[in-house]
């Protein structure tokens, strides 16, 4: 296990996500519209040649802030929607995590992660697999290809979730205020063209 350093680009957001390694983390691209919509709400640039974000999911009880968390946000695409922190200094997308503590996920995007390319893959090793595949963008023969690949590795995603439910990290929210189960950041509402209707 090792911690792991966070920065967003313009550094004023910075977090530390501490023992994270392989075996409590999974690494997957996702190509659903959302993702996209919010990437490119951010200026685009969090996504491959096909449309897809690379994230790491892990427990949040992981996460440290260290600085710049009164530059943190936090919005939907709908009312009922994903929360998704991004770094308003900058627009640096930071991640994903359920309307509620309930469920301890947080899907970290890779442009927070302060690694080098080469640093980020032997952090998390390689891609267990790519979701949403029916909405990925660009080359067809290489989509193709994704969808013959096959599906991530639910099962290790699930066990994951249910072990850190067990260990009580709905309480170790980094992104939820502990005693009233509250965002820590009130999210504002995207509407249709990604256009910004409620704050």
């Amino acid at each position: 296990m090792r911690d792991v350093p966070l920065k967003c680009e313009c550094g004023q957001i910075s977090a530390t996500a501490s023992d994270l390694s392989r075996k409590n983390s999974n690494r997957a691209i996702c190509h659903c519209d959302d993702c996209q919509a919010f990437a490119r709400h951010l200026g685009g640039e969090a996504l491959d040649d096909l449309g897809g974000t690379d994230i790491i999911q892990f427990s949040p009880a992981h996460l440290t802030f260290t600085s710049g968390l009164e530059n943190l946000k936090c919005l939907r695409l709908t009312e009922k929607g994903l929360l998704r922190w991004y770094a308003g200094c900058c627009q640096t997308p930071i991640g994903n995590t359920m309307p509620t503590p309930a469920l301890p996920f947080v899907g970290v995007i890779h442009s927070f992660f302060d690694l080098s390319a080469e640093q980020y893959d032997d952090a998390f090793g390689p891609v267990t697999g790519h979701v949403f595949t029916k909405t990925a963008t660009g080359d067809e023969a290489q989509i193709a290809a994704l969808k013959k690949a096959g599906p991530t590795d639910w099962f290790k995603l699930v066990r994951l979730l249910l072990t850190w439910k067990l260990k009580g990290d709905s309480k170790r929210h980094v992104f939820f205020d502990s005693e009233t189960g509250e965002p820590i950041v009130r999210p504002h509402v995207l509407g249709a063209g990604s256009e910004e209707v409620a704050s």
